[in-house]
């Protein structure tokens, strides 16, 4: 006499293994959140306060989106997505949208979500156009991007600060303006007139950058600023780390972008480091979100936690 099998229907299977997976993750994030530390990774930081500081400007002028695509950085991550739609909701405005006043285009941001739901953005943007009608369609049209807006939540709950006013860096420089793009024949230049980011943890200042264009080797892009067209030729960036005392000139080529993803997919910078930090290194953009950085024989996985 055979015995009867249990049986399963496919709608209980799956439930059974998204009930397991969801424990599995959670139970990493617990484990991810426990190990944050009072510290933050020089080389992502820096990385990622250059990159930003493109995209920012970009974004806002091709009214991007703020959705963020997450990395895939470890076994939680792929069954998470496995599982959720990976490109988080955002509802920033972009300043782009905004009425154009007399060739200024304004956003005020009030805890709004710039990507995973504990990313959230306060204060203001503004976009400041040679056309009083805030065209660029005209060879050498200019719009200048101006800002002080924090994000809060990055880095196991920390909070960044961005300004485009002026401060003088750790070697006395006066640094401030924010960004400006100008429209060429073929493509766009940015130009990087001056910004400060800070990051702060705990009550902690854990990061002070200061980052501007190199005047002599401007940001150059061979066609749209839109993700999905998206390609810097070549450009320099001069990052300042204002705490730990030393310079990162960041000589970028060939950077690409993805309409899913506010970061470079491909391409590379080299860096160059003076004062209390020298030597050189290769950043080598891999993914969504991630990258890798090799110096002095030695291989550093970067990730990039937010869009702006």
């Amino acid at each position: 006499m055979s015995k009867n099998k249990p049986k399963f229907s496919n709608k209980k299977t799956i439930l059974l293994l998204s009930v397991t997976c969801m424990l599995l993750i959670s139970c990493g994030k617990a484990k991810d959140a426990a190990t944050v530390d009072d510290s933050v990774s020089d080389s992502a930081s820096l990385v990622e306060s250059s990159i930003t500081a493109i995209s920012g400007v970009a974004d806002d002028q091709s009214e991007s989106s703020y959705a963020y695509f997450t990395p895939i950085k470890s076994k939680y991550d792929f069954i998470s997505q496995m599982l959720i739609e990976p490109t988080f909701a955002a509802n920033c405005s972009r300043a782009l949208a905004s009425t154009c006043n007399n060739g200024v285009r304004s956003a005020s941001l009030s805890s709004c979500t710039i990507g995973a739901s504990n990313l959230k953005a306060t204060g203001d943007i503004n976009l400041t156009y040679s056309s009083s009608s805030c065209d660029m369609s005209a060879t050498n049209a200019t719009v200048t991007r101006t800002y002080n807006y924090d994000i809060s939540g990055p880095r196991g709950g920390g909070v960044i600060t961005n300004s485009s006013d002026s401060h003088t860096d750790y070697n006395g420089n006066q640094i401030g303006g924010g960004a400006k793009i100008t429209k060429l024949a073929s493509g766009f230049q940015i130009d990087i007139l001056g910004k400060h980011k800070t990051f702060n943890l705990r009550s902690k200042k854990l990061f002070d950058v200061s980052v501007k264009s190199d005047a002599s080797n401007p940001l150059v892009f061979t066609s749209s600023l839109s993700r999905n067209q998206r390609q810097l030729q070549s450009g320099k960036l001069v990052v300042s780390h204002n705490l730990a005392k030393y310079t990162a000139e960041f000589t970028l080529t060939n950077l690409k972008w993805t309409s899913v993803c506010c970061h470079p997919v491909e391409g590379q910078i080299s860096v160059v480091y003076s004062g209390s930090k020298t030597g050189q290194s290769t950043v080598s953009f891999t993914s969504c979100g991630m990258a890798q950085m090799e110096k002095d024989g030695q291989i550093e996985q970067l990730e990039l936690s937010y869009c702006e």
